[in-house]
């Protein structure tokens, strides 16, 4: 016969089951959802890093195409040495480049001439003289 007593431990005893097997499933439920959103994190950051990544090299890949046909323009043409080219001959090139609007951002383009000290003065005047100063 089954007495009130042991129902009660039977009763009890399958609750305690129902509250283990419920908390170890939560357990796993509550791991594995942080595991997946920890994943999709690092993917989502990984992605953001790899986009600006490939922008960074297409930059500087458009920085160096520049400077690479400011050099071709030194070695294409007839000048026989680099002081030759005028103001107005790297302006036109410069506006020919329209670096505005495929490298926005960029404020200039230019070249710097190596001027022998005994030159300097000369250098100067001229410079002053075309309204650059």
């Amino acid at each position: 016969m089954i007495t009130y007593k042991s129902k009660v431990r039977k009763s009890t005893w399958m609750a305690w089951v129902l509250l283990s097997v419920g908390l170890i499933i939560t357990i796993y439920a509550t791991i594995s959802a942080k595991m997946n959103v920890e994943a999709d994190a690092k993917r989502e950051f990984e992605f953001a890093c790899t986009q600006i990544e490939l922008r960074i090299d297409a930059r500087m890949a458009a920085h160096a195409q520049i400077l690479m046909s400011g050099s071709a323009l030194f070695e294409a043409t007839d000048f026989k040495a680099v002081d030759e080219i005028t103001r107005e001959d790297w302006h036109a090139y410069t506006w020919r480049q329209k670096v505005e609007q495929f490298l926005p951002g960029v404020q200039g383009i230019g070249f710097a001439l190596i001027i022998p000290r005994e030159r300097l003065a000369r250098h100067i005047q001229e410079i002053t003289k075309g309204g650059a100063i």
